[in-house]
């Protein structure tokens, strides 16, 4: 009797809004789970908000309540550590760029300042990598000869940056932070390696004293073609990525939006002191972590350090023979192979091994973009095969709990419900899946050993039912009808339950019940009371 209480107002529902407010508030919290101008409404008085502001502005600023001399002491160890390392990678990677090496030192002077200002990650390094210094390369190589123009390709490299600045910001400011969601862990995995594979066969030729030619396609400059090349591959996927690996550890979050802004404006302000792409340099911070830095103060002293020895010493890091930089940028490649999570993806998820292997292929025997762009259309293939056929699975009801109903193949304590069929559908219905939906459905009730006289499905997993999924429940509830098969629905959220309440055309309150528990009773009730009228109807024919 209990379950009656769910309709009789124990379990009332909250009025609903407009479909309007609710699709703003979606897109809203699609684009930014906070609202910051809210928040500044919200702070008393002037010098509460001024503080506020200047917290939003530079989230550097927030460290000064906890920050002490433990932490200023292992942020130095950190950013020493990690301004020498600087050194070796700066002047290695500008060579793998086509660039000077002074190029690559000081890119590791103005913008890890400005991302630590700017910043939310404090475990994030910034600095030049291998990946994007072999994709500038690749792309700036087919159109300006870095040996036969290389005052050109400096100026082309450095506007690359600044563009690709102002390309990170826009994404910033719209909050589009989380379209770099789309590229998965398995296909950076491949990426990665496959790049540092390539990465080290092209560094053989110096170590070894191999010399051979560089062709490129000409000399032409074509830079809205560069644009559709370098900007949309060098967004930092990568530099979000690398401060998202390390935030598990001490339990906090990044912003991607402000993360985006903070790797835009470095990169801006950068090419306009001799920078090229900076991004969040998984090495770096590995060495953060490994030597206890805290904060992305970091990345302050490792900036000094580099500008100190620019100062000081660069007539003599520039006449590093090339094999000891060779060397160097091989040994950083070799932590760049992860064997060990191709493994752990083939034997989690095929899908994902084969968007890792793609991507791998693609780079080695292809080329970088290739590589990346087939490990994407996987990824996205994989996303479409989830909602084209989704999953529908057959509950039973957990011996002895009433009120518990689970997959029959994942527990065996799970047994099926006399003359029902429960039915749990892993995904939104959309006009892509509807009719798969509703053939599956009718496939599963006649595929069932006894007969079956009702049907509940299990609504819990459907974040979203269009018009089109309307239409297949009430096809489906009219050719269930002509069966004389009951069929109820459990579990709706309260958007899909609203949609099916004002479209659908045979579902309504009666029909959508709050738990499985419930729908199972309310369906039971009414397949006797229908066995009962057939019962009367033919006595009535009998007499």
């Amino acid at each position: 009797m209990m379950l009656l209480s769910y309709r009789k107002g124990v379990m009332q529902k909250k009025t609903r809004s407009s479909s309007w407010k609710k699709f703003k508030s979606y897109v809203f919290e699609l684009t930014s789970p906070k609202n910051p101008l809210l928040e500044f409404r919200q702070k008393n008085g002037w010098k509460e908000k001024s503080y506020w502001s200047l917290e939003f502005l530079f989230p550097i600023v927030k460290l000064r309540a906890d920050y002490n001399r433990t932490t200023l002491r292992q942020d130095l160890v950190a950013g020493v550590t990690i301004g020498i390392l600087a050194l070796l990678q700066g002047i290695g990677y500008a060579q793998l760029a086509h660039l000077p090496p002074e190029i690559g030192l000081y890119s590791s002077v103005v913008p890890p300042l400005l991302y630590a200002l700017l910043c939310t990650s404090r475990d994030t390094i910034i600095g030049p990598s291998a990946t994007t210094s072999l994709i500038m390369a690749s792309v700036l190589s087919e159109r300006v000869s870095p040996t036969d123009e290389p005052m050109l390709y400096l100026k082309l490299a450095l506007t690359t940056t600044f563009l690709a600045g102002i390309f990170q910001i826009i994404l910033g400011l719209l909050r589009l932070g989380f379209i770099m969601n789309f590229l998965s862990k398995a296909t950076l995995t491949g990426f990665k390696t496959g790049t540092a594979l390539l990465v080290m066969a092209q560094q053989l030729k110096q170590l070894l004293g191999i010399v051979g030619s560089t062709s490129t396609s000409g000399t032409k400059m074509d830079i809205f073609s560069i644009i559709s090349t370098i900007c949309e591959r060098i967004t930092d996927e990568e530099g979000i990525a690398v401060g998202r690996s390390f935030t598990a550890d001490k339990n906090y979050r990044i912003n991607d939006n402000r993360e985006m802004i903070a790797m835009g404006t470095m990169n801006l302000v950068g090419s306009c002191s001799l920078s090229y792409i900076t991004t969040g340099s998984f090495s770096r911070s590995a060495v953060q972590k490994n030597t206890k830095g805290q904060t992305a103060v970091s990345n302050v002293f490792m900036s000094l350090i580099v500008f100190a020895v620019i100062m000081l010493l660069m007539s003599k890091l520039s006449l590093a023979p090339k094999v000891i930089l060779s060397t160097m940028i091989i040994t950083a490649m070799i932590d760049m192979v992860d064997y060990w999570s191709m493994l752990r993806y083939w034997r989690a998820d095929k899908i994902d091994f084969v968007a890792c292997m793609s991507s791998f292929v693609g780079v080695v025997f292809n080329s970088m973009p290739i590589g990346l762009a087939i490990a994407v259309g996987v990824s996205l293939t994989k996303i479409l095969l989830y909602i084209l056929r989704p999953r529908i699975v057959v509950l039973g009801n957990i011996e002895g709990n009433g009120h518990i109903y689970k997959s029959l193949s994942q527990y065996d304590q799970a047994s099926r419900v006399p003359e029902l069929l429960i039915l749990g559908i892993q995904s939104p219905i959309y006009f892509l899946n509807y009719i798969y939906v509703q053939e599956r459905i009718l496939k599963l009730i006649g595929d069932g050993e006894d007969a079956v006289r009702g049907v509940v499905l299990d609504m819990s997993a459907i974040t979203v039912l269009d018009m089109s999924g309307v239409e297949m429940m009430d096809d489906l509830q009219k050719a269930l009808d002509q069966k004389k098969i009951k069929i109820v629905l459990a579990n709706a959220v309260e958007e899909v339950e609203e949609t099916i309440i004002t479209s659908s055309q045979n579902f309504g309150k009666s029909n959508i019940y709050c738990t499985i528990a419930e729908a199972v009773l309310r369906i039971q009730e009414q397949i006797e009371q229908a066995l009962l009228k057939e019962k009367a109807l033919l006595k009535s024919v009998t007499v």
